[in-house]
């Protein structure tokens, strides 16, 4: 479908598709005839950099891209196979040299990150003294490895996957142009297993066309998809989580074997499928259940399909059954087997009866609303013992609808808000909103009257626990 697709027409820039913000700049540019002498294209793999940096080389030009066309003045150089300083160096040498025909002669150099430290060097004096005639558009899925020396001297474009809806547009379009009869539920199947990578979208339509389509008389259904690719239906992925929700443990695991066996053990796919399908409307038990998949997937030194089954048999337990009720409260999801505790910072009243406080006995059981953070943080020791070292330091404020976490400090911040930790935390802190700040926490009443008494800020006292008898 690929090699097809490049027969069509000339490609300019209003053609590329989900990158408006790049397009856009470059479109203006090009316009006020503002072109700069270097571009970094930055962004995951099939987001259309390479495709860009040749139309941009041809626009500047003023030449037609044809897609597989060459030109004399337009120089590409894979930097994973050129690694080396003798290969920048010869690459300079050949940028003093005038064009052949256009006004510009362009270098595009893609995997840009993959230059040694000294072709780097390299590279730099000629990006600090570029000649008039000679654009450099350098393209990396990895823009973290370019040096800051390099990035100073580029205007950097970054490219993000494009949505699903987008990619099925696209891949309407070169259905329509091939002749390829293909349903709209099946071109969104296509667009949400390709993780918005325009490049993968049409692997996949080409895929299809072979597995599934024989000529234009024969529609491509999604089910006819979903069984080639060995990817979990939706009916089967809306089966699953409705077994998890009513608690039961013999259909969840009768699916898993019928959708992961006979789908050739697609655990990647059950997991998005269940993640996009969660999205519509999550609650805190689902996402603790996405959350531990995802960790699963993340881990294949263990058999992965014995792990998903863990994770859902470890969601099912009394302690981490937690839903939000439509008075916006938490509250344990009872089961019929197995013997029920108090979850962190759940009412005792929602509880199972004879259920205690982890780590307390059961006359200590908390009142109405309130938190046990000691708690918070050992459940986390449990889990993740990275991260509680980072919350065991911070100060916290916990109020009635929320629980504020003092960072202190950037780094500290970005670690808290990551994805997984956050919503870890919040599993633990829920029905409080979990806020994170980049600042330490504001001195205490006691403290503020310290400080007023002998004239030091506030914010350079410490509270300390003053022991009996002093």
């Amino acid at each position: 479908m690929k090699a097809l697709y490049r027969r069509y027409r000339s490609l300019s820039l209003a053609d590329v598709a989900g990158q408006e913000a790049v397009v856009g700049a470059l479109t203006k540019a090009l316009a006020a005839g503002k072109i700069g002498h270097a571009y970094l294209l930055s962004g995951p793999r099939g987001t259309g950099k390479t495709s860009v940096a040749r139309i941009l080389a041809h626009e500047v030009n003023g030449f037609k891209y044809e897609l597989e066309a060459t030109h004399p003045d337009i120089i590409e150089i894979d930097a994973a196979s050129n690694t080396g300083v003798d290969n920048i160096r010869e690459l300079i040498e050949r940028a003093a040299l005038r064009p052949t025909m256009g006004k510009y002669k362009v270098y595009i150099i893609d995997e840009v990150h993959m230059l040694s430290k000294s072709a780097f060097n390299a590279l730099l004096k000629t990006l600090e003294e570029p000649p008039s005639s000679v654009i450099f558009v350098l393209a990396t899925t990895d823009p973290e490895k370019v040096p800051l020396t390099i990035l100073s001297r580029v205007q950097h474009l970054k490219f993000g996957l494009a949505e699903a809806k987008v990619v099925a547009e696209r891949l309407r379009e070169v259905a329509k142009k091939e002749g390829l009869a293909i349903t709209d539920d099946a071109l969104e199947f296509l667009a949400e297993n390709s993780g918005g990578s325009f490049r993968d979208a049409l692997s996949l339509l080409e895929q299809a066309a072979t597995v599934c389509g024989s000529g234009s008389a024969k529609e491509i259904k999604r089910a006819e998809l979903e069984q080639a690719f060995g990817v979990p239906n939706g009916q089967s992925i809306s089966d699953l989580l409705a077994a998890f929700d009513r608690v039961d443990e013999g259909a969840i695991l009768d699916i898993l074997d019928k959708v992961c066996y006979n789908g050739g053990g697609n655990y990647k796919s059950l997991v998005e499928g269940l993640a996009r399908q969660v999205l519509k409307t999550p609650t805190a038990s689902t996402l603790a259940l996405i959350d531990g998949l995802l960790a699963a997937l993340r881990n294949p030194a263990i058999d992965v399909g014995l792990q998903v089954r863990l994770v859902f048999l470890e969601q099912l337990m009394p302690a981490n059954r937690l839903i939000t009720n439509p008075s916006g409260t938490t509250s344990v999801k009872p089961v019929a087997t197995g013997e029920p505790r108090l979850v962190l910072g759940l009412p005792p009243s929602e509880c199972p009866s004879g259920s205690v406080s982890e780590g307390s006995a059961p006359e200590e059981a908390m009142e109405a609303g309130e938190l046990d953070w000691e708690g918070v943080k050992e459940e986390i020791k449990r889990s993740d013992i990275g991260l509680w070292a980072v919350l065991a330091k911070r100060q916290v404020e916990i109020g009635e609808g929320e629980v504020k976490i003092y960072a202190e400090k950037p780094l500290w911040a970005g670690k808290l808000e990551k994805a997984e930790n956050f919503a870890k935390i919040s599993r633990l802190v829920a029905p409080r909103k979990l806020v994170v700040l980049a600042e330490k926490a504001p001195p205490s009443e006691t403290l503020s009257k310290v400080s007023a008494i002998i004239g030091v800020d506030a914010g350079e006292l410490k509270e300390v626990e003053v022991p009996d008898g002093i």
